[in-house]
């Protein structure tokens, strides 16, 4: 005959025994939890190839870009250095946006504009049907400059500074007041605005502002440094941690 406990709790359970598969349940419960958890988890990332990665930007003034394939902004990706330069400071190199055995001389990251189509990114001719479309296209050189980057230690990691170095014949702008000629480079920061047309010898030519201001803008790209954004971004994130 049951007692009253054993009414209570049922074929004779204790209490203590009720409470401890309760435990299990529960125990049981949560890991049938975590382990759907686990499988609706998307499954791990894989770790991004650097070169995949743009360092900079493109962005035609015009809104068109001038590679002859696409509209918009044009992405600058990691690249080999053309040529290695030699090793200095004691033979020291050192891998950068998964670029291995870069050295303090290699210029890498290089991409030539100019009119020939076998540039990196090709000025294109402005199709406005007017006459002089053709001698102002005629302006810039078939290699007419080129961008490229050199590392640049500093005093936590490495770096890279930007350049923009004129290989033309009537020279390449920089934020409309710096002309630069053959063989001048200057750094490039986030914002600069690059001309492939010489404003001076276009007005001798061409009177008409709005006209001028047009072939200008067609022939110009701002340059925004992503790396920098990037790198900056991160030490902002850094410091409120």
């Amino acid at each position: 005959m049951k007692n009253e406990e054993e009414d209570e709790f049922g074929g004779g359970d204790t209490q203590e025994e009720v409470f401890t598969q309760s435990q299990i349940d529960l125990t049981q419960l949560a890991e049938n939890e975590d382990a759907s958890l686990s499988q609706a988890s998307p499954m791990a990332v894989s770790p991004v190839d650097p070169r995949t990665v743009p360092w900079g930007r493109l962005i035609p003034c015009s809104g068109r870009a001038s590679t002859g394939t696409a509209a918009g902004e044009i992405s600058l990706l990691p690249r080999e250095p053309s040529q290695r330069r030699g090793r200095q400071d004691g033979g020291k190199t050192a891998e950068f946006m998964g670029i291995a055995n870069l050295s303090a001389c290699d210029a890498f990251n290089e991409y030539v504009i100019g009119r020939s189509v076998k540039c990196d990114i090709v000025a294109l001719r402005q199709d406005n049907g007017e006459s002089n479309s053709d001698w102002v296209h005629a302006m810039i050189s078939n290699r007419h400059c080129k961008m490229f980057t050199l590392l640049s230690p500093n005093a936590n990691s490495l770096d890279m500074e930007v350049y923009l170095e004129d290989t033309s014949g009537n020279g390449t702008l920089v934020n409309s007041s710096i002309l630069l000629r053959r063989g001048e480079k200057r750094l490039l920061h986030t914002g600069d605005e690059i001309c492939l047309v010489n404003p001076a010898a276009l007005r001798k030519k061409i009177r008409d502002p709005t006209a001028l201001k047009t072939i200008l803008t067609h022939y110009s790209y701002i340059f925004v440094n992503l790396h920098s954004q990037h790198q900056h971004a991160a030490l902002s994130a850094f410091s409120f941690h």
